[in-house]
């Protein structure tokens, strides 16, 4: 697989890694502390599958695939360029997932709640790192769609054999420390989540115009 343009040196790969772990601290360092949550690995792939679906579909509806290119604003992105962010920033999870899994005596599924909750809350803006924004890679959505069932089955497979029971340590977040595969990948969804309700306000806006 071709290598996006963040990652095409070590060093900014190493920066797209810890631009996702800042990202996940900023939106949920003032939640308070949650309940555990428990997930098998087969539900896990199943969310993923359903939400990567959920976005084809939700792309495939338009009659007019221009309005994927629309922008409401000089400085909104539209749907095509918020679907590049996703992809870029699920392909840095898929590489992280190759890393190899510590054990811990924590829960893997101990951050989950805070992650979800941070990601899928829009009250508050989150500026997205800029070596993950989208530069104009998809002149169409279906360039879009393929790369995102892509980047999404790196995750999805590196989750098959990978061991759950433990924690990610190639990178500490700066709030809560490492996380799990299994946090990554709720994460991957939750992200997802999140901005499926920007591409919603994206459509309404050029609706309205």
């Amino acid at each position: 697989m071709a290598r996006p343009d963040l990652l095409q040196n070590p060093d900014n790969y190493y920066l797209a890694i810890l631009s996702i772990c800042l990202y996940i601290g900023f939106a949920n360092s003032q939640h308070p502390k949650l309940p555990k949550m428990e997930v098998s690995r087969e539900q896990l792939i199943k969310d993923l599958e359903e939400n990567t679906q959920q976005m084809v579909e939700f792309l495939q509806s338009f009659e007019d695939a221009e309005k994927l290119s629309g922008k409401p604003g000089p400085e909104k992105w539209s749907v095509l360029e918020t679907l590049e962010h996703l992809t870029k920033t699920d392909y840095a999870i898929g590489i992280l997932m190759q890393a190899p899994v510590v054990k811990s005596e924590r829960s893997p599924t101990k951050k989950s709640e805070m992650i979800i909750t941070g990601l899928t809350r829009r009250a508050m803006a989150v500026e997205s790192p800029k070596n993950l924004e989208p530069v104009g890679r998809f002149s169409n959505r279906e360039e879009g769609i393929a790369m995102l069932q892509k980047v999404r089955k790196t995750i999805t497979d590196a989750l098959l054999d990978k061991d759950l029971d433990g924690v990610l340590e190639v990178f500490s977040h700066p709030f809560f420390g490492s996380l799990s595969p299994i946090e990554w990948a709720q994460f991957s969804v939750a992200h997802t989540q999140r901005h499926k309700k920007q591409m919603d306000e994206t459509i309404a806006a050029l609706s309205e115009a």
